[in-house]
């Protein structure tokens, strides 16, 4: 029998991968029909997910090897027909003693982070391009000597986009040092009132564990998006050099760095 858990699952089964028990978000995700559900068997439910997917094989391949292994978890993304992605977690149930209790899955739809992140790539290489473009355009500009326009507008784009960039990249430090004393004082109350029903009830409906792990992983990405960015901002502003005189020392270095970097995506 599979023993209580601190979290509320998707599906769980037994060490026969028989169905123990799955919630009505299970259902909704996957649009079980109710007849499926009426039957009271698994083999429906099991083949209306599989009739859903791209890759079914590879779903029932990952099935058969962690149930071969109890002492094995999987995380990775489905690919649904209809154009959407989920998040699929299975993690083993094993008892202190090492004895398999079973699994539980669970499952989350992640196509608009996914959307979300294909249309960062998107604008990010759109940059990148008009940057790769702008080189040329600024050495014909030299050339005939009339790099000044259009390095003014340059040097003001750079300007607009860095300080929200710096006001961005700021406040992101402190934003994770108030998540961190947030979930400490968490800890805390849960340490001192581990018996509060509505607590764990309310810890249970947010996915409390993986909200911690989540949240991580969108503050450094926000991070490494800043950091990206303001290089692209000094380098912008490294072409235009408006407000240098006409003939001066440079360091040389850090012109090919700048250079190589805009550069990137062709070499």
């Amino acid at each position: 029998m599979l023993p209580r858990l601190g979290i509320i699952e998707d599906k769980a089964v037994d060490e026969y991968s028989e169905s123990i028990s799955y919630n009505q978000r299970f259902i909704d995700l996957w649009q079980i029909s109710q007849s499926a559900i009426e039957t009271g068997k698994d083999e429906p439910i099991f083949a209306s997910m599989l009739d859903k997917q791209d890759n079914p094989e590879e779903f029932v391949s990952t099935l058969e090897y962690l149930f071969e292994h109890p002492e094995k978890s999987c995380r990775n993304e489905i690919y649904l027909k209809d154009g959407k992605t989920l998040e699929r977690y299975i993690a083993s149930v094993l008892s202190l003693t090492g004895d398999n209790y079973g699994k539980i899955f669970y499952f989350r739809d992640i196509t608009k982070r996914k959307e979300a992140e294909a249309k960062l790539r998107e604008q990010t290489e759109e940059l990148e391009k008009a940057l790769l473009q702008l080189q040329p355009t600024q050495v014909q500009l030299i050339q005939s000597e009339k790099m000044s326009s259009l390095g003014q507008l340059v040097a003001e784009i750079a300007h607009e986009i860095n300080n929200p960039v710096n006001f961005i990249d700021a406040n992101l430090i402190y934003a994770q040092e108030y998540f961190e004393d947030l979930l400490k004082l968490i800890k805390i109350y849960q340490n001192h009132y581990p018996d509060n029903s509505e607590a764990k009830e309310f810890i249970e409906k947010i996915e409390f564990d993986y909200l911690q792990e989540d949240l991580r992983n969108i503050v450094n990405s926000m991070k490494t998006g800043a950091e990206r960015i303001g290089q692209i901002v000094l380098s912008l502003r490294k072409f235009s050099r408006l407000d240098e005189a006409e003939f001066k020392k440079i360091d040389i270095h850090e012109s090919i760095d700048s250079t190589l970097m805009i550069l990137q995506n062709s070499l």
